[in-house]
């Protein structure tokens, strides 16, 4: 096999180290939700490539799966996706320099959505490629440069269409993804999971999730220099996340007591819009870690302690993301780590 000029990167933090050496580079983010990847997607890639040598693939709905419109998880569709990515590199059709895959949540607050893109990319720093009207007129209210929509690779091809050929049975199918894409989805029964999350009525496509649940968000919001900076957007991403069946943790320094709950209430007009609390305080003042008092009377823990505290709880509760204000705490976080900067 050739050697692949590229590197390609899963994650939020790689493409933070790659930005942190590269501040003012532009980037495209190319948005699909590719189930599954398809031909079509390819030549959209390569469309991309003839403006720029890096690309962020923000892969969307990234908490759905096992559903009719959503079959395949986020990690089955980071698999096929750099798959196909490497067998185009592989017979020289396309090229990039560095190639990022990032997961897109769906949290139902328009604004929200777009807000949380630019807390991960970073607010001015990037493009959006897209052939959805929704996501180019919203990136467009928010200021995010829009490139030109892009020509399929033929008007027949979408990924529904790939979907509805596997649940008939048509291996046709095979012909409209890349040949390392059908031989993933063949390798890993993923063309049966396609089969089984799919129903026909009336030539209509049943979408599985209203009856079978997806994964639930779990968002952790950071109280002072998150929430209290910007309330209504904040609480409007906690009540769109709730409202589908997830849960909003809010994280914490101070300890958890009647002034911190007036304090939130204070934020939805006195409604809770929260599920659980998690102080740092409180935790470590639980696992009897030491501290200091300093000259007005507060608790000053050690700095290693306090600073993986929110880390630790985010992994234990297994939260789909949290947001922040302050890059100190993001080295240790296992959990995508959205930074928020006004």
């Amino acid at each position: 096999m050739a050697d692949i000029p590229v590197t390609i990167y899963a994650g939020v933090e790689a493409y933070r180290a790659w930005r942190s050496q590269h501040p003012d580079d532009p980037i495209p983010v190319y948005i699909g939700r590719f189930q599954p990847f398809h031909l079509g997607h390819a030549k959209c890639l390569k469309k991309v490539r003839e403006k720029y040598r890096n690309v962020i693939i923000g892969i969307g709905s990234a908490q759905h799966e096992r559903s009719a419109r959503n079959p395949l998880s986020y990690a089955e569709r980071k698999s096929i996706v750099g798959a196909a990515i490497v067998e185009l590199l592989v017979d020289g059709s396309l090229e990039f320099d560095n190639v990022f895959m990032i997961p897109i949540f769906d949290i139902g607050a328009d604004d929200a959505w777009m807000d949380t893109i630019q807390m991960i990319v970073g607010k001015g720093l990037f493009s959006i490629y897209s052939n959805n009207d929704w996501v180019r007129s919203l990136a467009e209210r928010w200021g995010v440069p829009v490139e030109d929509k892009m020509e399929r690779y033929g008007e027949d091809i979408r990924a529904s269409t790939v979907r509805s050929m596997i649940q008939n049975g048509n291996d046709a199918w095979t012909g409209l993804v890349p040949a390392s894409c059908a031989a993933l989805l063949k390798a890993g029964k993923l063309d049966d999971v396609i089969k089984s999350c799919c129903g026909i009525v009336n030539d209509r496509e049943i979408d599985m999730e209203t009856v079978a649940s997806p994964g639930k968000i779990k968002v952790g919001l950071d109280l002072h220099g998150v929430v209290d900076k910007r309330p209504g957007h904040f609480i409007a991403l906690a009540n769109s996340v709730r409202r589908g069946g997830g849960e909003v943790h809010v994280i914490t320094g101070q300890s958890h007591d009647t002034v911190l709950e007036r304090e939130l209430l204070s934020y939805n007009g006195g409604i809770k819009w929260w599920d659980a609390i998690f102080s740092i305080t409180d935790q470590l003042l639980a696992t009897s870690v030491p501290y200091t008092i300093d000259e007005i009377g507060g608790k000053i823990f050690p700095g290693a302690d306090w600073d993986a505290a929110k880390a630790k709880y985010c992994e234990k509760e297994g939260m789909t993301f949290h947001v922040d204000d302050s890059g100190v705490f993001g080295k240790y976080f296992k959990t995508p780590y959205l930074l928020f900067q006004q």
